[in-house]
């Protein structure tokens, strides 16, 4: 009776043992967890805040180099404008659309007969805006290379009537460079997005135009909208794995970048 009950105490003993070390290892296993996840965080919140500073001074350049042109697009030399602008700021192409159905570059270009400029989305984004406003595109094909652009452009209106569209393009290929050349831990990599979902750049070629949430299921629109209001890094769900993602708003423009 006694040896039995010395046997049961030793059982319960070592049960007590067994459970209080796994005990004390999960709960270490989550500290340490939680204190990963809270170092993997500021780094990235600090590296999102930085980029998208830095993205926000590279759109708000070219923005205000743009505003600037309005004042070009009525002059006789307009073209000549256009081409020192180009030059100066190493951009693809400065060009003007006018309400006559006129565009003009600067340097030669092969349109598409019967291009007209005023059905453009770049030209009719700036008309709504009004003349105190720059219209960012999204993603599209430009109609002369056939190569995605993104557009800056600004209407140039006196009295309330359109004198013309102004704007500059940009190569995604180049927002690419820069947000490839963050350096995040692990597999990390950046992404810009509209903020209505659309995909503008990302290292998969692939994914861009495409809805978010065709990439990421839980990143709907709402969720988007919150998680960039919220500014912390949220979990989601992949075929490969958990992933860990944080958004920032990039000033000045309906752009979020994502890391």
């Amino acid at each position: 009776m006694f040896k039995s009950l010395q046997a049961r105490i030793q059982v319960f003993v070592v049960a007590l043992l067994t459970l209080t070390v796994l005990s004390v290892g999960v709960l270490s296993y989550q500290q340490l967890r939680r204190q990963v996840l809270e170092g993997g965080e500021n780094e990235a919140r600090s590296a999102i805040a930085g980029y998208s500073f830095a993205v926000g001074e590279w759109l708000s350049s070219r923005v205000i180099m743009v505003s600037s042109l309005r004042s070009v697009v009525t002059k006789p030399d307009a073209e000549a404008n256009y081409r020192r602008y180009a030059e100066a700021g190493n951009f693809p192409l400065v060009f003007a659309g006018y309400p006559d159905k006129r565009f003009v570059a600067s340097k030669p270009l092969t349109m598409p007969p019967g291009f007209d400029p005023t059905v453009r989305g770049w030209y009719q984004g700036a008309v709504q805006l009004g003349p105190n406003a720059v219209f960012v595109t999204k993603p599209y094909v430009d109609a002369s290379s056939g190569e995605l652009v993104l557009s800056v452009a600004a209407a140039a209106i006196e009295d309330g009537k359109t004198q013309g569209v102004v704007g500059i393009d940009m190569s995604p290929g180049d927002i690419v460079k820069q947000l490839l050349s963050v350096k995040l831990p692990g597999e990390g990599f950046a992404f810009l997005v509209h903020k209505d979902g659309t995909m503008l750049i990302h290292p998969n070629k692939d994914a861009i135009l495409k809805p978010i949430s065709d990439i990421i299921p839980e990143l709907t629109q709402a969720r988007q909208a919150q998680a960039v209001a919220d500014g912390r890094m949220f979990t989601a769900q992949r075929a490969d794995g958990e992933r860990f993602i944080i958004l920032a708003p990039v000033k000045n423009s309906e752009w979020v970048l994502g890391v």
